[in-house]
Parts: structure tokens; sequence; C-alpha cells
């Protein structure tokens, strides 16, 4: 009988970089894997037990943000606590980037291009929602 893998309390409760956690020794390829982890995006999962509420998926799209891009629209309101993406799982989130970087096209995100937009946008600090100096637009 196979016993139950052992979930690293860092990766419980919100979506983490598989690669980060290969790296630091939490998870091994073979295990992360497996069934107890949840692809959300390239790269990015969760726990299967884990939320997959919109705030959620906001948490795992910042883990793919480049620099200087932000959540937006639809997908800023959620860290406001207005959920406006719906009850599909996975949501469509919106992002902007801006130039020159890009993001790797994927059918649940919408990437907006900030060109034109100059400082338009707004440093916030919901660290406790979604990671440490992000931005939403």
């Amino acid at each position: 009988m196979s016993r139950p893998a052992t979930v690293p309390a860092a990766l419980r409760y919100a979506p983490f970089r598989g690669s980060a956690a290969i790296a630091r020794g939490l998870l091994t390829r073979g295990q992360l894997a497996g069934p107890t982890w949840q692809r959300m995006f390239r790269g990015i999962y969760r726990h299967v037990d884990a939320d997959a509420d919109p705030l959620a998926w906001c948490q795992a799209v910042n883990l793919l943000l480049p620099p200087g891009a932000a959540l937006s629209h639809r997908a800023a309101a959620v860290l406001y606590g207005v959920n406006l993406l719906g009850r599909s799982n996975p949501p469509t989130m919106e992002v902007t980037v801006p130039p020159p970087e890009r993001l790797r096209p994927h059918p649940h995100l919408i990437v907006h291009d900030s060109e034109g937009h100059g400082p338009a946008l707004v440093f916030i600090q919901p660290a406790e929602q979604i990671g440490e100096g992000r931005r939403i637009a």
C-alpha cells in the first residue's frame, strides 16, 4: 500500500513555481507530476486540496508576470474583493504588459500592451493576498 505524499507547509495553500520548489528541495520532478499537485499554468502548480478561487488564479498569474507587468481589468478587481471573473475554472485573466516584455500565449490569459499608457499603473500593497511588490492596472 502506498503512503500519501508529504505536503510541505510552504506549498499547501498557494500556487507556486514548480522549478522553485524543486530547487529548494521541497519536491522532486516525479512528485510534482503525481496526483497531489495540479498544474495551473506552465510551471505553476497548486496542491489539489488548495482553493482554486479567483484569488488563487490571480496568485498563479502573478508568478508568470515579467518585470513591469500587472494584473489588470477584471483580474485586478479580485484584489479589491470584487469577483468579475465569474465561476469558470480556470477563469480568463487579464494582464497588462509593458513593451518590450512579452508573455507566452495561453487560452486563459488576455494580454494587454501598456504602451502609450505611461505611469497609469498604480502600486498597491496587497502583499498578504498576492505577493510583495506587484502592481495592478
